[in-house]
């Protein structure tokens, strides 16, 4: 049976990807700061009171794991707290080192707890944003922006140094979602949509971006997803193409 660690599995877009794994018959640990009766509902194992930017997590990730190998990592939890603010001057910076604390370091420290779990074939998702797409640069929301761009930055470096081991890491943007950060960001106006755009249901993204860490190769590893598969940068930093 393949395993999975998938990252604030309470809701949302992880709770989607902990639903569509299980509904396909993978052994998948959930960890979350707090677990919810849908994420109970699954009968998955819930490690709650996890939280990824304590140094801590690292060795209760790693007890969770135990001795079995992983096949899938999936640094999900994600918090976007300066969503209002687009000009520098008006930053708060405690909200933007939360973000990257969360955004950034969490899954770094994520992937770093499973890494000795991870054998060739074995996979990464980072579960990134469209805000850093091409042509996304001039978008606002520095902060949200700023974490992200760091994750990117962070998920094409481990790329680099793991494909000889035979990991592929896979970074994707889940598009615009049904989630709690995004009826935050439209509730106060500032969704960078035209409005009435209507947002995807979690588990609908969790099974499109599924399919992209299906489809991803050692080829692949390195490169920005979009949610319909598009490639939005290549493993070089180039904007990509579809790819079929």
């Amino acid at each position: 049976m393949s395993r999975a660690l998938v990252t604030g599995a309470n809701k949302g877009i992880g709770l989607g990807l902990c639903h569509e794994l299980a509904a396909g018959g993978w052994d998948v640990i959930a960890t979350c700061r707090q677990s919810s009766q849908e994420l109970d509902a699954l009968g998955v194992q819930a490690l709650d009171g996890l939280d990824v930017t304590v140094a801590s997590s690292v060795s209760a990730i790693r007890d969770a794991i135990g001795g079995e190998p992983l096949d899938l990592v999936v640094a999900n939890a994600g918090v976007n707290l300066s969503f209002d603010v687009d000009r520098i001057d008006d930053l708060d910076l405690v909200l933007v080192e939360e973000e990257l604390r969360v955004n950034t370091v969490g899954a770094a420290r994520t992937v770093l707890a499973a890494l000795p779990s991870l054998g060739r074939g074995a996979k990464v998702l980072l579960v990134s944003s469209g805000v850093v797409g091409p042509g996304r640069q001039n978008a606002g929301n520095v902060g949200y922006t700023m974490s992200k761009s760091a994750l990117n930055s962070f998920g094409r470096s481990l790329a680099d140094q793991v494909r000889e081991r035979g990991i592929v890491v896979v970074i994707a943007s889940p598009g615009n979602t049904e989630t709690d950060i995004t009826r935050r960001v439209q509730a106060a106006g500032r969704s960078p949509l035209p409005p009435g755009t209507k947002s995807r249901d979690p588990f609908d993204s969790a099974r499109n971006v599924l399919g992209i860490v299906e489809r991803a190769t050692l080829e692949d590893s390195g490169a920005f997803w979009g949610p319909d598969g598009a490639v939005l940068l290549t493993v070089d930093g180039v904007p990509g193409s579809a790819r079929q």
